[in-house]
This record gives structure tokens, C-alpha cells and sequence, in this order.
């Protein structure tokens, strides 16, 4: 079998040589799975993770406002990495994704009945909410993000153009190490 368009004598070649297996169906790199076909991309790295996420999160004994930090810090970012590391449109309305943000749901309540409205949920804890991650909110933004690399000038990121401008060019480095009460209030200037 030829694999990666390499002669199967130089193949075996370099089997014999390196101690190393040639893969012919996807690699492993940085916890992704890269297909040797791009339209197995999701199937490979999406679904496991789903299926992960969904199994390991059923019974934990977690008290009710320790689940969305548990979201939040545990299962939150395997979805984002994956958001980032393999850009590939993502059915939002799929079984998958409507699946995992349901399971989220369920695990906030304990398997019953909901007794907040999801938006609530949803909304930031200084709206009244409990901050609770919407998915399809988070994909959109990482789309967002690519879109908005695109089109930066090489060479240039943006985020330190809005840092410097909203902080600042010699208080920004500082302002972290601030204690929270020492520090002015946010300096973002008020633009009409």
C-alpha cells in the first residue's frame, strides 16, 4: 500500500530503519486526531470527546452551584480546544452538540426537573445568573475570532491594539499586580 505518496520500497525502507509505525489512516498530534481525509476530521475528534464528556459527568456529587464552575473548568475547555485546533464548520444544530449542551443541563439539575430558566443560566452571575456556558454561543465566537484573524494585517494582533488603547501603554503591565482595591476603575475610554 502507498501511504503519504511514498514508493512502498522506501517505505519499508524507512520502517526498517526507524523505529517508528507509519500511520495510514490519521495521526495523533497535541491530543487532535488528524485524518488522512479531511471529512473524517469531526467523526474522529468531536464525536470521542462528546461521548467522553456526556459519560464521565452523570453522577458526580457535586453541589448545585459547584456544577457550572465544574462546566466551566472541566468540560468547557475540551470542546474549546478543539474549537481552536481544528477549524471545520461544526453542525450547531446537530445531534452532537444539541446532545452535549443538553447533558450540561441535566448536570446542573441533577437529572430533574429544571427550575430556572435557561437564559437565567445563562445570564453572568452580576445579571442574576449563574454564568452556565452556552455552547453555541462559544463556537460562534472562536468563528468570530478566525474571521476577525483573517482579516488583521500580517503581522499584527489586534488583541494588543485594543489592549494598549483601553489600558494604556505603560499601566497596562502594571495593573495586574495591583491588589483589586488599590486599583482605578476600568479605564475604558467612552467612545460616541
Amino acid at each position: 500500500m502507498e501511504t503519504l505518496h511514498i514508493d512502498l520500497p522506501i517505505q519499508e525502507a524507512l520502517q526498517q530503519t526507524y523505529p517508528f509505525n507509519l500511520q495510514t489512516t490519521h495521526i495523533q498530534y497535541l491530543g487532535v486526531c488528524l485524518p488522512a481525509e479531511l471529512s473524517q476530521s469531526y467523526s474522529l475528534n468531536y464525536t470521542p470527546t462528546i461521548q467522553k464528556i456526556t459519560q464521565i459527568w452523570k453522577d458526580m456529587p457535586i453541589s448545585w452551584l459547584g456544577r457550572p464552575a465544574s462546566i466551566k473548568m472541566n468540560v468547557l475547555p475540551r470542546p474549546l480546544y478543539l474549537f481552536q485546533a481544528l477549524p471545520i464548520p461544526i453542525p450547531i444544530s446537530g445531534p452532537d452538540f444539541k446532545m452535549l449542551q443538553k447533558t450540561i443541563n441535566k448536570f446542573i439539575w441533577s437529572n430533574i426537573r429544571a427550575r430556572i430558566n435557561r437564559q437565567t443560566l445563562y445570564a453572568p452571575n452580576k445579571a442574576g445568573g449563574l454564568g452556565l456556558p452556552h455552547l453555541t454561543h462559544y463556537y460562534q465566537a472562536k468563528q468570530l475570532t478566525q474571521a476577525q484573524n483573517l482579516h488583521a494585517p500580517l503581522g499584527v494582533q489586534r488583541w494588543v491594539d485594543l489592549d494598549h488603547d483601553i489600558f494604556g501603554r505603560v499601566f497596562r503591565s502594571l495593573y495586574i499586580w495591583l491588589p483589586q482595591q488599590a486599583r482605578p476603575p476600568h479605564p475604558i475610554k467612552a467612545r460616541h
